[in-house]
């Protein structure tokens, strides 16, 4: 099983508050392609390479922290989370294509339940952050009883069940997401689903699989991919 929050990148939000010229300084984002990616790469191809990331994570050419602080949370969310997990799934798809994966995008938003994202973000902030999911599987200091009958116990029951579930028998499908069939991914087609785990669970297209193939080009160029 693999996956990770449907908003990772607000994990970064106080840091950029607090560091503003991460975002205003960031002229044609060079700064956000991977190292390795750019290694063997002329001046004249990286800069065409920022340029195309800028031109498909920000609507703005001058870019600020009033304007454009979500697209780039939403941009650190594949740099820095979703596409190692995506570099994963690929490898495991050619690599291990008998062993079954699981993909998950954990989306369940809770106004008071998502401890990350209170913890980095406050009260205020909505969407789930890195980490997020960790509050429904581990029970810690700044857990509260939680109604039977709420969503965030249901998210609890789903979240427990589905890793029992996993660790016993090598399937994460259970009682908790039916009717949903939660299948494994598979070679072939290059698209692939995840199973989106909010109030109620569906089993979907990967939301950002087009914006993780960008960062497959990059590493294309290098053979990474």
């Amino acid at each position: 099983m693999i996956g990770g929050t449907s908003y990772e990148g607000l994990f970064y939000k106080t840091l950029v508050h607090l560091h503003p010229f991460l975002i205003e300084e960031l002229d044609d984002c060079s700064s956000l392609l991977m190292p390795e990616t750019i290694i063997s790469q002329s001046p004249q191809e990286i800069r065409k390479m920022s340029l195309e990331l800028k031109r498909t994570y920000f609507k703005t050419k001058k870019l600020s922290v009033e304007q454009n602080l979500y697209e780039y949370l939403h941009l650190m969310s594949h740099r820095s989370f979703w596409h190692g997990v995506h570099r994963v799934i690929l490898a495991r798809r050619k690599y291990a294509p008998v062993a079954a994966t699981y993909c998950y995008r954990f989306d369940f938003d809770s106004e008071f339940f998502n401890q990350i994202r209170i913890a980095k973000c406050g009260s205020k902030v909505r969407g789930v952050c890195h980490g997020d999911e960790y509050s429904y599987l581990f029970y810690n200091a700044l857990a509260s009883a939680l109604d039977c009958a709420s969503n965030e116990y249901k998210t609890v029951q789903r979240m427990v069940s589905m890793w029992y579930n996993f660790a016993l028998n090598s399937d994460p499908n259970c009682m908790e997401i039916q009717p949903i069939k939660w299948e494994p991914l598979r070679k072939d087609p290059e698209q692939y689903k995840c199973l989106n785990i909010g109030e109620e669970v569906e089993f979907i297209e990967s939301p950002d699989y087009n914006q993780l193939k960008l960062w497959d080009k990059f590493y294309e160029k290098v053979g990474l991919i």
